[in-house]
């Protein structure tokens, strides 16, 4: 069987997206499958066309036309994918929807013999008025999903007449062969993991964990992860006079997630945006720590209240430095937490 898998961003790009196609594809490969990967261009100057790991990616400037509003560009770019489409052939196609691709996906689109499922693992506006793209992908698409209930609930708001051709998968992972560590309590070791953006709340941390210092000096708080926002966060650690006890690893290599996370007693996941599931979270379940979470979108679906971790309003920082203390307090419910985590995390 050939699949069409078209993605807004791609490897060598980092997020939870790119990770999931960099497991799922390949084994799909290993099982007879042939795939060809479409997806956009954006800041990295990489190739219009290369083999990965089996794949055939083929990149297309989508952004930069749309973004220009140059008709003659966009009308020449969907000529061309729909060449390509015509050429591939695929008996399936997979639209992980995140972005403006989609209308070049709808204008390419091989309606009369390739049927297309419409993944949806980001946030969804509120109910649209008029035409949107979002609107004519789900009243197109033949099968829908959602990462999470609370995506799914989004779309079936948008668009009511999916909810008898939609269904909500969840991400999952493994854990690489990675076995878990024991959970460090000298000194507390806090991880917050992930693009050091505005939505990411990192923010929320360093101020909880600024809190917390007086009663655990030895703690320290680690943020790994790179983006616009990295600059702040470490004025803001400085600012609060806890530079000394704050690190910031910078972006790290999928292969060593699970090692940064097996070297945490607890991982704090401070999103403020409507987080549409979260990766980390699994990945921290998987390695038996304790997550502190905001309430926040599907994230309240992956981390269990008081059974895998604890979860707190997105903003409060006392409640988030309570939350943190009561578990340092606590380390066999920290221990308890963990273990229920990954027992979780392994049926997902």
């Amino acid at each position: 069987m050939k699949i069409l898998y078209w993605a807004e961003s791609f490897w060598p790009y980092i997020g939870g997206v790119e990770i999931l196609s960099m497991k799922l594809l390949p084994a799909l490969i290993e099982r007879g499958y042939e795939v060809s990967v479409i997806t956009a261009h954006a800041e990295l100057d990489l190739p219009d066309c290369e083999e990965h790991l089996g794949l055939t990616v083929q990149r297309f400037p989508f952004r930069r036309a749309l973004e220009e509003r140059d008709p003659i560009a966009i009308l020449k770019l969907r000529k061309e994918v729909k060449r390509l489409r015509s050429e591939l052939g695929a008996h399936v196609a997979h639209l992980n929807f995140a972005g403006p691709s989609g209308h070049f996906f709808l204008g390419s689109a091989q309606l009369e013999h390739e049927p297309w499922v419409l993944a949806i693992r980001s946030p969804l506006p509120p109910r649209p008025t008029g035409e949107s793209l979002i609107s004519r992908l789900l009243q197109s698409a033949d099968w829908v999903t959602a990462n999470s209930k609370a995506v799914l609930a989004d779309a079936h708001h948008i668009e009511p007449s999916i909810v008898g051709r939609s269904s909500v998968i969840y991400n999952g992972l493994d854990d690489g062969n990675v076995q878990p560590a024991s959970l460090p309590f000298e000194p507390p070791r806090l991880l917050c993991l992930g693009r050091t953006s505005p939505e990411k709340g990192f923010d929320i941390a360093i101020r909880a964990f600024a809190r917390l210092l007086g009663k655990r000096p030895a703690a320290r708080l680690t943020i790994s992860g790179d983006g616009e926002s990295r600059g702040e966060l470490e004025a803001l650690a400085s600012e609060l006079g806890i530079a000394d006890s704050v690190e910031f690893t910078g972006w790290i290599p999928p292969h060593e997630v699970l090692h940064a996370i097996n070297r945490s007693t607890i991982v704090l996941i401070p999103s403020q945006w409507e987080e549409p599931f979260c990766l980390v979270a699994v990945e921290a379940a998987l390695m038996r720590r304790p997550v502190v979470a905001a309430r926040s979108g599907g994230l309240v679906e992956v981390v269990a209240h008081d059974e895998t971790g604890i979860v707190v309003p997105k903003s409060d920082v006392r409640a988030w430095a309570q939350a943190i203390e009561a578990l340092l307090a606590d380390p066999e419910r920290a221990r308890r937490l963990g273990e229920r985590g990954r027992t979780r995390a392994k049926r997902i």
